[in-house]
């Protein structure tokens, strides 16, 4: 019997799930990440194309401007491209459940949301697309932080936390751990809702805010040791009722407590982690937690190995689409020459528009010699929506041989990004 034909899909969704998940109540840390707007966030749902074959739609939030379609098909993505129409500033799935395309629009294909947030399942009804959508309640309990602690506290997998509500728990539980303490809210996501604590002062003010908010029904803390690391990265798993399905590996970069890159593993480390059978049994146990939990879908797993060479398996749950799962469509499309996908905040004009955001990036970069064409080292843009005043951020893709090239590349992408978009007047813009 031939294989079957995989049906068309239909995605839709932005990067902004970890807001929509978050239960509310004050959280005693602060926000380290960027401030960013819905509407920027909501614009992400660009990166969803490089997900996406022949065959294929993508509802973006925004217009994507064909420039950015012109570099993303030079890839090989050749899928449909449509703008759902309505307020930027509303989520893309309110606007789809609202009828913002015609009903039964997608009828036929299956539905990828980048997460399923509340509207995910509202929106794939209206659409007509097939395929289950879990609870948007059950997929807030699986990505929250207390959910992956309670996994690995029950499997007996290094890296558990204390989780504490009280600045006295707060105190003991950094006193049982030597060296700097890592503090986690439930949810939060690429550095925001995490501090790193290295001295007695620092703990005393985060324990006072704790008990201070304490009657307001304040959000409990997670207390782990900061691992001096020797590699970072992450596990990409369709969890599927009948059995997950391995989608693959990805190194990763932090800047402090925050995102910075996801990058293509070198041999040995993928090695490390493939040959790992209690590891891939870890990563197994737990896609059928997830689903006894009612989750299915795309999941991204963060974890560890130290210096003393210590894999810790499950750092955190993110039950949803990640930057990780772009990069190793990425690897796909690009032959193994894409070695990072990265982002950098792009401070813009108030009155610059992110289609004459888009041409100004592209035009740096081909003045800097930094334009990828397929041969040396360089860079693709892989975002235009995203641009948006006051502090954009590009998302980008660099293309390289070796760690030292990317590292180059990198640095002079970020030099030439730093005050602005460089014109061809030399104004910032």
């Amino acid at each position: 019997m031939p294989p079957r034909t995989p049906r068309p899909k239909v995605l839709f969704g932005g990067q902004d799930a970890e807001r929509a998940w978050n239960p509310g109540g004050p959280s005693v840390l602060p926000e380290l990440g960027a401030d960013l707007s819905g509407a920027l966030l909501a614009s992400t749902d660009e990166l969803l194309v490089l997900l996406a074959g022949a065959g294929d739609e993508v509802l973006c939030s925004r217009r994507p401007p064909t420039a950015l379609l012109r570099r993303l098909h030079a890839f090989g993505c050749a899928a449909k491209v449509t703008a759902v129409p309505g307020d930027p500033g509303t989520a893309v799935e309110r606007r789809l459940a609202a009828g913002a395309l015609p009903p039964g629009y997608a009828r036929g294909r299956a539905a990828l949301p980048y997460a399923v947030v509340p509207g995910t399942a509202d929106a794939v009804r209206v659409l007509g697309a097939t395929g289950q959508t879990v609870s948007a309640v059950v997929a807030a309990r699986v990505n929250s932080k207390s959910w992956s602690n309670d996994f690995c506290r029950d499997h007996e997998l290094e890296g558990v936390a204390t989780v504490v509500r009280t600045g006295a728990q707060l105190d003991a539980a950094a006193a049982a751990i030597d060296g700097p303490v890592v503090l986690k809210s439930p949810h939060g996501v690429a550095g925001r809702g995490a501090l790193l604590v290295r001295d007695r002062r620092q703990l005393a003010v985060v324990a006072r805010r704790l008990d201070r908010q304490a009657p307001s029904g304040a959000q409990p803390l997670l207390v782990q040791p900061c691992y001096r690391r020797a590699l970072d990265f992450s596990a990409h798993l369709d969890v599927r009722p009948g059995g997950s399905v391995l989608a693959g590996f990805r190194g990763m970069t932090n800047r402090g407590l925050a995102f910075s890159s996801s990058d293509t593993l070198a041999s040995a480390d993928r090695r490390r982690l493939e040959d790992d059978e209690t590891y891939r049994a870890v990563l197994g146990t737990l896609g059928r937690a997830l689903v006894a939990a009612g989750y299915h879908g795309p999941v991204s797993v963060d974890g560890l190995v130290t210096e003393d060479g210590v894999l810790v398996p499950v750092l955190d749950i993110n039950a949803r689409l990640s930057m990780g799962r772009y990069g190793l469509a990425l690897e796909r499309l690009c032959a193994d020459r894409c070695r990072m996908v990265s982002l950098h905040t792009v401070p813009l004009r108030t009155n610059v528009s992110y289609e004459e955001a888009d041409a100004l990036v592209d035009q740096a970069l081909g003045r800097a010699e930094l334009r990828w064409d397929g041969s040396g080292p360089g860079v693709t843009a892989l975002t235009a929506g995203t641009l948006q005043p006051p502090a954009g951020r590009l998302y980008f893709a660099v293309h390289a041989d070796t760690a030292q090239q990317t590292d180059a590349v990198v640095r002079t992408v970020r030099n030439l990004l730093a005050d602005g978009l460089p014109t061809p007047d030399g104004v910032a813009a």
